[in-house]
């Protein structure tokens, strides 16, 4: 019967709805009651939407239980009546996103034409299985400091969150262009957002899908309502991902007109000076303006709602570089007293590239205080951004039976702006559009119907070239289409882990890329209320459509700078010509769910969820999959077809979700939950880790070539190609689909009227995650078997000199897996105190632990953490820390009316202009205090001699030094002690862990003081002063990870701090006029 009823939904409605992803999201429920405790079945309750005058009507079940659901958020008034009873009315009633309000009634003997109207405020508690703990309300949205007025950062005020933006680098295909949050311990990229039911993506094809403008924001925060954040996963109506669910409600027009116009304004001449500056402070100039306003169209029917709003922003970045000093440009480096000496074989041909590194401005000394041959370049080069978002709301009702609700949502943007080495820029537009069409029907008081359709499109484009090719300098490949290549000095081909800022186009290999997403989304549920059952059923589809073209400009790797002076490269990377990524996949679910109504105060939920996919598939039949053999080693003929995957694992994707909610003394003070479920994070984000997989699109690597090496297409390779063999990419061929087991159990007291506390642990298990490994590397001599050397102990894995790799015909190959496994456990304490006497407050400490083997695809995710496990063959030895593991975090956020003014405590007797003068004053703030994030040491070089050219290796501990507080000098020169490691036993890996080492951590305060003036009845004026980072502390940025030089001297750049995870204290004037 319940298949039946799920066969039935899937056919008429044609696609499912998760709560997270439906406007009308929320429900309000309860019991209805004599005074004696007797329920009351047949009672009528009707919910009018005290905004909009939207009703609704259900009756009591026989059980005296009401539910009435998929409503949309807002306030409303709740009536129930009966005869011979005196009708019960509660008004203001707010009702938040993703809530199931619980309003129990207790009715009284008397008339039914007798009225008890209470005008009070929600229940403190939740004491149903809904998750509304990350509510985010509109007074927290509109009042509290945000730095870039980008509403996403108030994902934090939740515990178990985590901001890691400060661990990502330049926007990239690879990482989007928004925020990054790990939310319960999940990757950034297993998190989702929806805007009004419709999922709202971030540019990247690679694994992180956090939406955002060019500014980096999030904006448009005046045409949001709230917004919730679901942490993890114990109901069959979400899924897709296995992170966090964060569901964005936009406003909607009212039968009050009503709006805002503001403007916000920077000015370099209110703000500190950045750590890194030096001189006076660049120059920056930011303007935020637009407006919102929605009213009635036909009153109580037809309603809309729009916003604008502009970013304009003029800013001298503050860059610090590492590159060659001045004796270094001229073949000099420095022996091992300091002195500088001649470079044997120096090759007068890299001369004309140093102009691709901007002047030394301090030589960078070691621990001895002698010169290094590298220095500091601090400048402030120009950026430019302009940005514009805009939302369109139209909401009708056509009877208490059907509403329907249209979205349209436009992020549109240019950068420009530096790069690290700022003689490299960025040119980035960005494109983003939401549409969604919610309909709601009511069939019967029962039985109520949602369906949603939507579209969703990212155009990006991203650029990064040098402005002026220096004489003597000419790109890698003689092309129109190439621009100048990159020049990287220690760490491998991987980014983010280089001893020396790169040269040239950049970070990654430096390229050209176009990316176009197109999103597709049906979905519909059906709620039926029967007793004590709520059943859900619910379908739901999405067609993604990626379409990408990248063209490298080619990379040429050194292990040192002295190899560079010499002109030896240990690797380059080619592309000759764009290629074309042009993708396609259909997922789709079924789900039904029962909550349960045991008794009045105990509720189950159990549901179970299908998900599928019809695999990765190429829409011109080019999907190219390098496989290995029973070996271990690639099989030179790869798999050509239409989908990357020679075996579909995602047709039967089974997730039982359960959750209960007890409230144990009946009196809605006290409520005990607990939920588990398995989640699937379905493969739709993974275009980066298998770009270019066709035929005609295939890299070059080119083995310990001249330097420098230029290509012409069409024509031979140069003679000092030889050796120059494709890079292998690809997937798992069988890949199973990542997976997420999350559990909770948590419980919340009332305190007093307007205080509750939380407590909870929250933890999950992930595995099949995706993971890089370097497949194609030479196979070791297992100690003792000759040639291992003598000392080194049995079972080490030793390289000798000379080997080649497993399948010869291929260069480094990095695949992706789904390998990598990972663990969440954390205790949560969350005290709330509701807006009351002028006093709103949320404060909550996290201590957590995430463990995994691997944190992000890119280096470009994770600063500090390398994307490839060391040994791939061995893949436990990278399990330790997650890149976004953060032991102990604090929040507090708080808004506060001052008492002051007509009818407060203080100058109560004010009238007039002295009264508009005192009153309305506001002070709102937030307070972040967090441990650091982890990183990894490396020795940016192939020690190992196992050819992976991305040189994941790690150093040894000098005898009788371990990781412990000893290490950490806490200096931005050098967080850390580098002496303290030392070069493994050439052709073995090193022992130290993955992610042993902690940077620096964070503790910031943000205020805002406003001031709002009632002008008339109507009109009001608002008037803001926000300062960030008020105490104007320095937190620091990710440490240098490369360590040692292939000498074994400690690298310039080891844990070196060249940039700060938040800017100097900044001070933001705005004004809003609001009616």
């Amino acid at each position: 019967m319940v298949l039946g009823a799920v066969w039935l939904a899937t056919v008429v409605g044609f696609s499912t709805r998760d709560l997270s992803a439906q406007v009308g999201g929320s429900s309000i429920q309860g019991t209805v009651t004599d005074s004696t405790g007797a329920v009351i079945p047949g009672a009528t309750i009707t919910v009018t939407n005290m905004e909009t005058n939207l009703q609704r009507t259900v009756p009591s079940s026989s059980a005296g239980l009401y539910v009435v659901p998929n409503i949309p958020p807002g306030r409303y008034r709740v009536q129930v009546s009966m005869a011979g009873f005196q009708t019960s009315v509660r008004e203001n009633m707010d009702l938040v996103v993703g809530q199931q309000l619980v309003l129990n009634t207790a009715l009284q003997l008397g008339e039914i034409t007798q009225q008890v109207t209470v005008t009070g405020e929600t229940p403190l508690v939740n004491t149903s299985t809904a998750q509304i703990a990350g509510l985010v309300a509109e007074r927290e949205v509109r009042d509290l400091p945000l730095n870039g007025r980008s509403f996403d950062n108030l994902i934090t005020l939740n515990p178990g969150t985590v901001n890691t933006t400060a661990m990502k680098r330049a926007a990239s295909s690879s990482t989007g262009l928004g925020n990054y949050f790990s939310i319960s311990g999940r990757r950034p990229g297993e998190n989702i957002f929806r805007m009004n039911g419709i999922e709202y993506p971030g540019g990247s094809s690679g694994a992180s899908s956090t939406p955002g403008g060019v500014s980096g924001q999030l904006l448009g925060i005046d045409a949001v309502r709230e917004f919730n954040v679901l942490p993890m996963i114990d109901s069959a109506e979400y899924g897709h991902r296995g992170g966090g669910h964060i569901s964005v409600v936009t406003s909607s027009g009212t039968n009050a007109f009503h709006g805002t116009v503001f403007e916000f304004h920077r000015n370099s001449a209110l703000d500190a000076r950045n750590f890194f500056d030096r001189g006076e402070i660049p120059p920056f100039k930011r303007n935020q303006f637009g407006g919102a306003a929605g009213g009635p169209i036909l009153r109580d029917k037809t309603f809309i709602f729009g916003n604008y709003e502009g970013f304009r922003q003029r800013l001298g970045v503050s860059s610090v570089a590492i590159v060659p000093d001045a004796q270094a440009r001229n073949g000099l480096l420095p022996d091992a007293n300091g002195v500088y000496q001649p470079v044997p074989g120096f090759n007068p041909a890299v001369k004309p590239y140093f102009a691709l590194w901007p002047d030394p401005t301090q030589p960078i000394l070691d621990s001895r205080g002698l010169p290094t041959g590298t220095a500091l370049s601090f400048s402030n080069p120009p950026q430019s951004i302009r940005e514009e978002f805009g939302t369109a709301r139209v909401d009708h009702t056509f009877s208490e039976r059907d509403t329907l609700s249209g979205v349209y949502t436009i992020d549109d943007g240019i950068l420009q702006t530096p790069q690290q080495n700022p003689l490299t820029q960025q040119r980035l537009v960005n494109r983003a559009q939401v549409v969604s069409l919610t309909e709601i029907h009511v069939f019967s008081p029962n039985v109520v119907n949602n369906f949603t359709v939507g579209f969703s499109r990212v155009n990006y484009f991203n650029n990064l070239p040098v402005p002026v090719m220096p004489p003597g300098v000419e790109p890698f490949v003689k092309s129109d289409l190439h621009g100048a290549g990159q020049i990287k000095i220690g760490g491998g081909t991987v980014a983010g882990s280089e001893s020396i800022t790169f040269a040239g186009s950049g970070p990654g290999t430096g390229s050209l890329q176009l990316l176009r997403t197109n999103i597709f989304n049906f979905q519909d549920q059906v709620s039926i209320t029967r007793n004590i059952h709520t059943l859900s059923l619910g379908t739901w589809f999405q067609q993604i459509q990626p379409n990408a073209r990248t063209l490298g400009y080619g990379q040429a790797v050194f292990s040192d700078l002295r190899s560079f002076l010499v002109g030896q490269q240990s690797s380059m990377v080619i592309a000759f010509v764009p290629f074309d990524d042009p993708w396609n996949s259909l997922m789709g679910a079924w789900f039904v769910q029962d909550a349960m109504r045991l008794t009045p105060n105990f509720t189950l939920n159990v549901g179970l969820r299908h998900e599928f996919t019809n695999g990765w598939n190429h829409r011109q039949g080019r999907a190219e999959n390098f496989i290995q053999g029973p070996d271990g080693a690639l099989l030179t003929e790869p798999i050509v077809g239409d989908d990357m995957f020679t075996e579909n694992n995602a047709k039967w994707l089974l997730g039982p979700r359960v959750g209960l909610a007890w409230d144990p003394f009946g009196t809605g003070r006290t409520s005990i939950r607990a939920g588990f479920g398995m989640a699937y994070n379905l493969l739709d984000n993974i275009g980066w880790s298998i770009r270019g997989v066709q035929p005609e699109a295939r890299e070059l690597q080119i083995p310990n070539p001249p330097f420098p090496l230029v290509f012409t297409p069409g024509a031979p390779l140069p003679a000092g190609a030889r050796g120059a063999a494709v890079q292998a990419r690809g997937m798992q061929p069988d890949a199973q689909t990542p997976t997420v087991l999350n559990w909770r159990f948590e419980v919340e007291q009332g305190l007093g009227r307007t205080m509750s506390l939380r407590l909870a642990y929250v933890g999950s298990r992930g595995y099949h995650e995706l993971q890089q490994a370097s497949i194609n590397n030479a196979v070791p001599v297992i100690c003792p078997t000759a040639p291992c050397p003598t000392g080194l102990a049995d079972g080490t894995k030793y390289f000798p000199a000379g080997l080649r790799r497993r399948n010869p015909n291929f260069a480094n190959s990095t695949p992706a897996f789904m390998s990598a496994k990972n663990a969440y456990h954390s205790l949560q304490v969350d005290l709330n105190r509701r807006f009351g006497n002028g006093l709103a407050f949320r404060t909550n400490y996290t201590f957590s632990k995430s463990l995994d083997d691997s944190s992000s695809l890119s280096s470009f995710q994770a600063i500090g953490n390398p994307n490839q496990v060391m040994d791939p063959w061995d893949r436990q030895r990278d399990y330790g820390l997650s890149a976004f593991d953060v032991r102990n975090r604090f929040n507090f956020s708080g808004t506060y009316e001052l008492p002051l003014g007509a009818g407060k405590a203080f100058l109560g007797g004010a009238t007039g202009f002295a009264d508009k003068l005192v009153s309305g004053w506001q002070l709102n703030g937030i307070l972040s205090l967090q441990g650091g994030f982890p990183f990894t040491p490396q020795l940016g070089f192939n020690r190992s001699r196992d050819l992976n050219t991305a040189n994941p290796d790690r150093p040894d501990m000098v005898p009788g030094r371990k990781i412990d507080d000893s290490i950490y000098v806490r200096k931005p020169e050098h967080w850390i002690d580098p002496s303290v490691f030392a070069l493994p036993v050439a052709g073995t890996y090193g022992q130290v862990g993955r992610n042993v080492l902690i940077g620096p951590g964070l503790a910031e305060v943000d205020m805002s003081l406003f001031k709002s003036t009632q002008i008339t009845e109507r009109w009001r004026m608002q008037f803001r002063a926000e300062v960030f980072n008020l105490f104007n502390r320095v937190n620091f940025g990710i440490p240098g990870v490369v360590v040692l030089t292939p000498s074994g001297t400690p690298a310039s750049s080891a844990g070196r701090i060249t940039a700060t995870g938040t800017t100097s204290r900044e001070i933001q004037f705005g004004l809003k006029l609001i009616w």
